[in-house]
């Protein structure tokens, strides 16, 4: 209908006929993507890994998780992006470098009150904007940390997608004490040594069991190439502590994916 309005006398019945059959291509290729993704999570782990076992947080600390976690939402995920961005470059100086301007552009919205200034990368409207994504990945976390069968898969396969980016297992602890310092400065007095233990806890689990999943997903990936020879190529030398690679585009779809899998009665993340 869309292009019968635009195309008008020139959508011909030759022009209508060829539209409809490559759309029945494309859309049936997509479906069969989309069935495989289904396959494939339906038979993922869903047992959580011996190296994740010692990290399991108790119930009165994953009680302690959720209750803070509500506090940290009502800032709103993108100033909590840019308050986990700036301890995240406080840690680790050097990763801002990995964000250029030229990057940073790629994940800007264009929306009218969103501001067009890219050159001081601590007041970055596109860097809230993809550490926001990292926030809503830990909201979802949270909210499956009950259900260990839809948490294990969901952070497997996540885990298993950063063999895209180059990223490497040191910087999940690099995030996390920066995520660490986050929470400090916007819960300040409700951060408690309780709430820090169930935390760092949370998190030790959380990536414990995303660390497999790029494990795993290594050791396949090496297991395809002894059999069929070295066919690495560049594309996953530079990372970011996002789990972003020179494809600056996939990190934040990856993170904004994350949002839609695996949750109780399919809630998901506002993104």
């Amino acid at each position: 209908s869309a292009l019968r309005e635009i195309l008008r006398e020139s959508f011909t019945q030759e022009v209508e006929a060829a539209w409809s059959m490559a759309y029945t291509f494309m859309s049936s290729i997509m479906i069969e993507g989309l069935r495989g993704a289904i396959a494939k999570r339906a038979a993922g782990p869903k047992q959580i890994p011996a190296s994740a076992l010692s990290a399991v947080p108790s119930e009165q600390m994953k009680t302690a998780v959720e209750q803070s976690w509500e506090q940290v939402q009502t800032l709103g995920t993108y100033n909590v992006g840019e308050i986990l961005y700036r301890h995240t470059f406080m840690i680790m100086p050097e990763a801002i470098h990995l964000f250029p301007p030229e990057v940073r552009l790629k994940y800007r919205e264009w929306s009218p009150d969103e501001g067009n200034d890219e050159s001081n990368a601590y007041q970055s409207p596109a860097l809230r904007k993809l550490f926001s994504k990292f926030v809503n990945a830990v909201g979802c976390a949270v909210v499956g940390l009950h259900d260990s069968s839809k948490l294990v898969p969901m952070l497997t396969q996540l885990g298993a997608r950063h063999i895209n980016y180059g990223v490497n297992e040191a910087h999940w602890e690099t995030l996390g004490k920066a995520f660490k310092s986050a929470l400090r400065e916007i819960l300040r007095e409700s951060f408690t040594q309780e709430v820090e233990a169930a935390w760092s806890m949370t998190y030790a689990f959380i990536s414990s069991i995303m660390i497999e999943g790029l494990r795993a997903a290594i050791a396949k990936r090496e297991g395809g190439q002894a059999a069929f020879g070295d066919g690495r190529g560049d594309g996953g030398d530079k990372a970011s502590l996002s789990g972003d690679s020179t494809d600056h585009g996939s990190a934040t779809s990856d993170l904004a994916e994350v949002s839609t899998l695996g949750l109780p009665g399919g809630e998901a993340a506002e993104a």
